[in-house]
Protein backbone atom coordinates (compact mmCIF):
# COMPACT_ATOMS: atom_id res chain seq x y z
CA UNK A 1 0.00 0.00 0.00
CA UNK A 2 2.73 2.08 1.08
CA UNK A 3 3.81 1.97 -2.85
CA UNK A 4 0.90 3.02 -4.48
CA UNK A 5 0.78 6.17 -2.08
CA UNK A 6 4.39 7.27 -3.07
CA UNK A 7 3.65 6.26 -7.00
CA UNK A 8 0.36 8.71 -6.44
CA UNK A 9 2.40 11.57 -4.65
CA UNK A 10 4.87 11.36 -7.33
CA UNK A 11 2.70 11.93 -10.32
CA UNK A 12 0.86 14.03 -8.47
CA UNK A 13 3.91 16.37 -8.18
CA UNK A 14 5.22 16.17 -11.56
CA UNK A 15 4.56 19.28 -13.45
CA UNK A 16 6.25 20.81 -16.54
CA UNK A 17 9.89 21.43 -15.89
CA UNK A 18 11.88 24.85 -16.41
CA UNK A 19 13.29 23.97 -19.97
CA UNK A 20 9.72 22.80 -21.06
CA UNK A 21 8.18 26.22 -20.29
CA UNK A 22 11.48 28.06 -22.13
CA UNK A 23 10.60 26.25 -25.29
CA UNK A 24 6.56 26.55 -25.22
CA UNK A 25 7.80 30.55 -25.19
CA UNK A 26 10.50 30.34 -27.72
CA UNK A 27 7.66 28.53 -30.15
CA UNK A 28 4.74 30.70 -29.19
CA UNK A 29 7.17 33.65 -29.66
CA UNK A 30 8.42 32.47 -33.29
CA UNK A 31 4.93 31.76 -34.63
CA UNK A 32 3.85 35.65 -33.45
CA UNK A 33 7.39 37.00 -34.45
CA UNK A 34 6.47 35.79 -38.07
CA UNK A 35 2.62 36.45 -38.12
CA UNK A 36 3.37 39.90 -37.22
CA UNK A 37 6.56 40.09 -40.24
CA UNK A 38 3.69 38.54 -42.50
CA UNK A 39 1.20 40.55 -41.75
CA UNK A 40 3.44 44.30 -42.16
CA UNK A 41 4.84 43.22 -45.00
CA UNK A 42 1.21 42.76 -46.66
CA UNK A 43 0.21 45.84 -45.46
CA UNK A 44 3.06 47.80 -46.89
CA UNK A 45 2.91 45.83 -50.12
CA UNK A 46 -0.65 47.08 -50.45
CA UNK A 47 -0.05 50.97 -49.59
CA UNK A 48 2.98 50.77 -52.35
CA UNK A 49 -0.11 49.40 -54.55
CA UNK A 50 -1.74 51.96 -53.81
CA UNK A 51 0.47 54.95 -54.22
CA UNK A 52 1.58 53.24 -57.82
CA UNK A 53 -2.29 53.17 -58.33
CA UNK A 54 -2.49 57.08 -57.59
CA UNK A 55 0.98 57.81 -59.39
CA UNK A 56 -0.72 56.01 -62.86
CA UNK A 57 -4.12 58.00 -61.67
CA UNK A 58 -1.85 61.46 -62.08
CA UNK A 59 0.08 60.52 -65.46
CA UNK A 60 -3.33 59.74 -66.87
CA UNK A 61 -5.29 63.19 -65.62
CA UNK A 62 -1.52 65.05 -66.96
CA UNK A 63 -2.41 63.62 -70.45
CA UNK A 64 -5.71 63.83 -70.80
CA UNK A 65 -5.37 67.40 -69.89
CA UNK A 66 -2.80 67.87 -72.20
CA UNK A 67 -4.75 66.59 -74.87
CA UNK A 68 -7.99 68.95 -73.62
CA UNK A 69 -5.07 71.27 -73.98
CA UNK A 70 -4.27 70.99 -77.38
CA UNK A 71 -7.69 70.19 -78.75
CA UNK A 72 -8.45 74.00 -77.49
CA UNK A 73 -6.02 75.03 -80.37
CA UNK A 74 -2.65 75.86 -77.69
CA UNK A 75 0.61 75.03 -78.17
CA UNK A 76 3.48 73.95 -75.78
CA UNK A 77 6.96 75.31 -76.54
CA UNK A 78 9.02 74.22 -73.34
CA UNK A 79 10.51 70.71 -72.34
CA UNK A 80 9.89 70.61 -69.04
CA UNK A 81 5.73 71.21 -67.74
CA UNK A 82 3.14 69.98 -65.75
CA UNK A 83 -0.38 71.19 -66.25
CA UNK A 84 -2.94 71.51 -63.52
CA UNK A 85 -6.54 72.23 -63.14
CA UNK A 86 -6.83 73.24 -59.06
CA UNK A 87 -6.53 76.71 -60.05
CA UNK A 88 -9.21 79.20 -59.14
CA UNK A 89 -10.39 79.67 -62.49
CA UNK A 90 -10.90 76.09 -63.09
CA UNK A 91 -9.08 76.47 -66.62
CA UNK A 92 -6.02 74.75 -67.10
CA UNK A 93 -2.67 76.52 -66.56
CA UNK A 94 0.98 75.39 -68.07
CA UNK A 95 3.81 75.85 -64.87
CA UNK A 96 6.92 75.91 -66.72
CA UNK A 97 10.82 74.60 -65.46
CA UNK A 98 11.06 77.54 -63.71
CA UNK A 99 9.21 76.14 -60.74
CA UNK A 100 11.49 73.03 -60.47
CA UNK A 101 13.94 74.33 -57.33
CA UNK A 102 10.73 75.18 -55.45
CA UNK A 103 10.78 73.72 -52.07
CA UNK A 104 7.23 71.30 -51.69
CA UNK A 105 3.91 73.52 -50.63
CA UNK A 106 4.83 76.16 -53.32
CA UNK A 107 5.70 74.03 -55.69
CA UNK A 108 2.51 73.72 -58.12
CA UNK A 109 4.26 70.27 -59.93
CA UNK A 110 4.51 68.47 -56.26
CA UNK A 111 0.84 66.89 -55.98
CA UNK A 112 -1.08 64.94 -53.31
CA UNK A 113 -2.40 61.63 -54.50
CA UNK A 114 -5.78 63.22 -55.42
CA UNK A 115 -4.17 66.35 -57.31
CA UNK A 116 -3.98 68.66 -55.13
CA UNK A 117 -1.11 70.74 -54.21
CA UNK A 118 0.85 68.52 -51.66
CA UNK A 119 1.89 71.00 -48.45
CA UNK A 120 5.29 70.95 -47.29
CA UNK A 121 5.92 67.52 -45.44
CA UNK A 122 2.84 65.31 -47.34
CA UNK A 123 3.54 61.93 -47.98
CA UNK A 124 3.68 60.29 -50.21
CA UNK A 125 4.34 63.79 -52.77
CA UNK A 126 4.38 63.05 -56.49
CA UNK A 127 6.53 64.88 -58.94
CA UNK A 128 5.04 65.74 -62.09
CA UNK A 129 6.58 66.37 -65.22
CA UNK A 130 5.79 66.14 -69.01
CA UNK A 131 8.65 65.93 -71.33
CA UNK A 132 8.63 67.50 -74.87
CA UNK A 133 10.04 65.10 -77.07
CA UNK A 134 10.35 66.51 -80.99
CA UNK A 135 11.81 63.98 -83.78
CA UNK A 136 11.37 65.75 -86.94
CA UNK A 137 7.73 66.22 -87.69
CA UNK A 138 6.65 64.25 -84.85
CA UNK A 139 5.93 65.17 -81.28
CA UNK A 140 5.61 62.90 -78.34
CA UNK A 141 5.34 64.17 -74.73
CA UNK A 142 6.10 61.53 -71.91
CA UNK A 143 4.64 62.40 -68.92
CA UNK A 144 5.97 60.94 -65.47
CA UNK A 145 5.41 61.08 -62.00
CA UNK A 146 7.80 60.18 -59.53
CA UNK A 147 7.60 59.82 -56.01
CA UNK A 148 9.32 58.12 -52.45
CA UNK A 149 7.68 54.74 -51.94
CA UNK A 150 6.71 53.46 -48.34
CA UNK A 151 9.92 51.41 -48.59
CA UNK A 152 11.56 54.72 -48.66
CA UNK A 153 13.16 54.09 -52.82
CA UNK A 154 12.11 56.25 -55.78
CA UNK A 155 9.29 55.10 -57.64
CA UNK A 156 8.35 56.62 -60.96
CA UNK A 157 5.31 55.99 -63.56
CA UNK A 158 5.83 57.21 -66.99
CA UNK A 159 3.27 56.95 -69.76
CA UNK A 160 3.87 58.78 -73.48
CA UNK A 161 1.69 60.75 -75.33
CA UNK A 162 1.66 61.88 -79.29
CA UNK A 163 -1.03 64.06 -80.04
CA UNK A 164 -2.75 63.76 -83.84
Amino acid sequence: MQLKKNLFTKLAQRGDTIIEVTIAIAVCGLVLGGSFYAINHESLEIENQQEHNQAIKLVESQLEDLRTYYIEGNTVNTNLICLYTKTVSGTLAIVEDTTSGQPQGSNPCILQGDGSLAPAGAEPAYSLSINLISSGSSTTFSASVSWLNVYGTNSEVSLDFRPQ
